[in-house]
């Protein structure tokens, strides 16, 4: 580099094959073997990998002179008289540009926005690895979500109140309850559906019915289940909600002494004074799918955490059987 020098050249206050000078420079070894493992090149970035590796040049320990565990910023080139002689070791960034090539490319240990991601890139030769790593933020998220589960689990303790909760359908809109006349419920300035506690030795459908007829007028003659609600605030008791939406019903509306009812364009419904966790299920309501359950935590009348929506596990079929039953019959 001595014939290219110019006037402040870098390259030029170093002696030959030193640094800027013509000398080896080492970070860039990382980012080879990164490369070369994206590529699927496992072969040629172990090779790489071995070639600049301070435990692989014990042979030449005198040459190199350096500690056979460190790397150097550089290595000394052809133009030095001490060609192959290492520097700068402990305060290079080499360690850890190998370190991101070794480990998210030929390991394949490659952390994305989505998540970790595992795509190794190994030599042929090799017929196994392991890789034992912490990952604190993530033991701390599994710790907490343990510890949360264990508090809503605490919550569940005590026997669920069970009630029922029916949104009467017609004509695109729901039957809302704006509960507004009773100074102390709980649900006091919110829209619901209808429904209710189930009294002793009533059934859920009865409970269902008999809260349709008492808050609305109306005789409930059809209805489908959604699913279940278990709804968690630590300032009342743990309820147990049966959500049903009621297809066909009879009768003349009357005023309800518990609010105000009135039909709501469906569209229109998540845009009332509802309990937050309402607008988790209600968009459920509509689609053509097994019922649901879901558990909704509140803390001081705060949502804090939505679980579920969640699916019974569908039977699979036996098929063997029916075919043995089938022959059996010819």
């Amino acid at each position: 580099y001595r014939y290219h020098a110019f006037d402040g050249a870098l390259m030029a206050i170093y002696n030959a094959g030193v640094k800027e000078n013509a000398g080896i420079f080492s970070q860039s070894q990382g980012w080879l073997i990164l490369a070369e493992a994206l590529l699927g090149h496992g072969e040629r970035a172990f090779t790489y990998f071995l070639e600049n590796a301070p435990a692989a040049q014990n042979d030449r320990a005198e040459i190199r002179r350096l500690e056979p565990y460190c790397y150097g910023q550089f290595t000394e080139g052809k133009a030095s008289p001490h060609f192959g002689r290492s520097h700068v070791h402990w305060l290079t960034g080499t360690a850890s540009t190998v370190m991101v090539g070794c480990v998210e490319g030929i390991l394949g240990m490659r952390p994305t926005p989505s998540g970790l991601r595992i795509v190794p890139s190994v030599p042929k030769e090799w017929e196994s690895f392991e890789i034992e790593k912490d990952f604190p933020r993530v033991i701390k998220e599994i710790t907490d979500t343990i510890d949360e589960l264990e508090n809503i689990e605490k919550m569940r303790e005590g026997k669920l109140v069970p009630t029922t909760l029916c949104y009467l359908e017609k004509e695109g809109k729901y039957l809302m309850l704006h509960r507004v006349k009773e100074k102390e419920d709980m649900n006091q300035g919110k829209w619901l559906g209808v429904g209710g506690h189930v009294e002793k030795g009533e059934s859920v459908a009865a409970c269902l019915k008999r809260e349709v007829k008492e808050e609305t007028g109306l005789t409930l003659k059809k209805y489908v289940y959604r699913g279940y609600i278990d709804f968690l605030n630590d300032l009342y008791p743990a309820e147990r909600m049966y959500l049903y939406v009621g297809k066909e019903f009879e009768g003349e509306m009357i005023d309800c002494s518990e609010g105000t009812l009135a039909w709501i364009d469906k569209k229109d419904v998540t845009d009332l004074e509802l309990w937050e966790g309402d607008r988790a299920f209600l968009p459920l309501l509509d689609k053509d799918e097994e019922p649901f359950h879901m558990s909704l935590v509140y803390h001081d009348n705060k949502l804090v955490k939505v679980l579920g929506p969640a699916y019974p596990a569908k039977k699979k079929k036996n098929k063997k059987k029916g075919k043995a039953r089938r022959n059996k019959r010819k």
